[in-house]
């Protein structure tokens, strides 16, 4: 269930997001610092780094950066920070750094949800690792429609979502594209 909210917030924020944004019309909180940026190369991936997330990839399409400052709200993230696509094959590349309202408390507590399987049902496959020094964890998804792979890197009081999503007819040709896709990130301190 947990998957497919949040495929679902990934397709809003990819795709109508982008739109809106075009129109001149943002969903309250958001800043669109770029739209269909970033120039390919010759293997189809572009160069992308954050405006405000302190972190860059690489990612095989022109790519949306976009922060959510959801500080007035009551809520458990203070801001986001993401860089992501919908290809046109409808498979989707996004990457956000979550700052939490109460710090590096609350990133380890969903930290260790994610990494306990907390949520994500008895067909998610997740494997614990360390990333670049980080404790990470990769949760596998996948339901009739749609198939998905997750990485959760834990900083010190942040933590970053990466995912990638595609039509269940497409999944067996999307490893290679996680793995180039999981490994390119690169972290500021911040």
């Amino acid at each position: 269930m947990r998957a497919l909210l949040l495929f679902l917030g990934i397709s809003l924020a990819l795709g109508s997001v982008a739109a809106s944004a075009q129109q001149g019309q943002l969903p309250a909180g958001m800043t669109m610092h770029r739209i269909q940026a970033g120039t390919l190369d010759a293997n189809g991936w572009a160069p992308a780094s954050s405006t405000g997330g302190g972190f860059s990839l690489k990612i095989p399409c022109t790519f949306n950066d976009f922060t959510m400052d959801q500080s007035a709200a009551n809520s458990i993230v203070l801001k986001s920070h993401t860089v992501g696509c919908l290809r046109q094959d409808q498979r989707k590349f996004s990457a956000t750094r979550f700052q939490y309202r109460n710090g590096a408390k609350a990133a380890k507590e969903y930290f260790d949800r994610n990494a306990s399987g907390e949520g994500w049902g008895k067909d998610a496959e997740l494997k614990k690792l360390t990333f670049k020094g980080k404790p990470a964890v990769d949760v596998t998804v996948k339901n009739a429609e749609r198939c998905g792979v997750l990485r959760y890197v834990l900083l010190q009081a942040d933590m970053i979502m990466m995912a990638v999503e595609a039509p269940v007819a497409t999944c067996e040709g999307l490893k290679a594209q996680v793995v180039e896709f999981f490994g390119s990130l690169n972290v500021e301190a911040q």
